[in-house]
This record gives structure tokens, sequence and C-alpha cells, in this order.
């Protein structure tokens, strides 16, 4: 009986799962960076960095959240979190125009993501809303969005 105790101690303790590990930015070359956040050394070697820029809240207005960057390697993406996609069309231009500076103060632009939490009965909406913004936007910039598996 004392061996069958053992036994179940020892599964028991094969069943716990293992500490998670811990993540090493340096092994990633793609970082998403939000307002406010100091960048660490290791954003120096980034391939790809998507920095929140600025959010659109319920309101419809855009309120930036950071100066326009220069980052000197990598490709960068302009994050737009929004709250709303009911934009008008100055909240739309001032992005278009958020874009340009990014591009002008010599920036690799890659494009615009929309960090947007589309509900799925809302997500016909949110594909007018894309199709529409994506023909604003300048053919040479790509769109991009954020996405929950399900909401």
């Amino acid at each position: 009986m004392r061996w069958l105790a053992s036994l179940a101690l020892l599964l028991l303790a094969s069943c716990t799962p293992a500490p998670p590990e811990r993540v090493e930015a340096e092994r990633y070359d793609a970082f998403f960076l939000w307002a406010g956040v100091r960048p660490q050394p290791v954003l120096e070697r980034a391939k790809t960095l998507y920095l929140l820029a600025g959010e659109v809240r319920r309101d419809g207005r855009y309120h930036p959240l950071r100066a326009t960057p220069r980052v000197d390697h990598g490709e960068v993406w302009l994050v737009v979190r929004a709250q709303s996609l009911d934009w008008p069309p100055a909240t739309r231009q001032r992005i278009i125009d958020e874009l340009a500076r990014w591009q002008g103060a010599g920036n690799r632009l890659a494009g615009l993501q929309i960090d947007f939490d589309a509900s799925t009965r809302g997500l016909e909406h949110y594909a007018v809303f894309l199709k529409d913004l994506r023909g604003q936007l300048d053919p040479s910039l790509r769109l991009s969005i954020t996405g929950l598996m399900d909401w």
C-alpha cells in the first residue's frame, strides 16, 4: 500500500505544469511599443516596430499619444487604438497627415495598423470601415489590423 501512495505522488508530481519560460526579447525581431514606455536597447536591432501613435476615442476624435518618432532601422507601423469606428472626415485626415509626418521624418513606414476589438456581430460593419479607410490611404502603405480569435 505504501508503494501505491508513492506511485500516486510521483504521478501527481509529473502532472504539475513546468514553470513558464522567460521571454527573451533578443530572440525576436518585431515589437509592439505602447506610448510612454521607455524603449529597451533590444529595439535597436528590431526589424519591425509597431508604435502606438494615438487613439480614436468614443467621441470620434484622434488623440495623439506620442511625438513623431525617428527610427533609423527597420520598418515602422503607425498604430491607432480605436474605441469607435465612427470617424468623421477630420479624424481620418488627421491620421493620414500623421502618416505623412512619420514618413517625412525619415522613417521606413510600412503602414497603418488599427487596433479595434470588433465583436463577431460587428464584423460586417468593420469590413466596410476598413475597405473605405484602405481607399483613403496612400497605395504604397499597407493596412493592418489586430484581431481577437472570437468575441
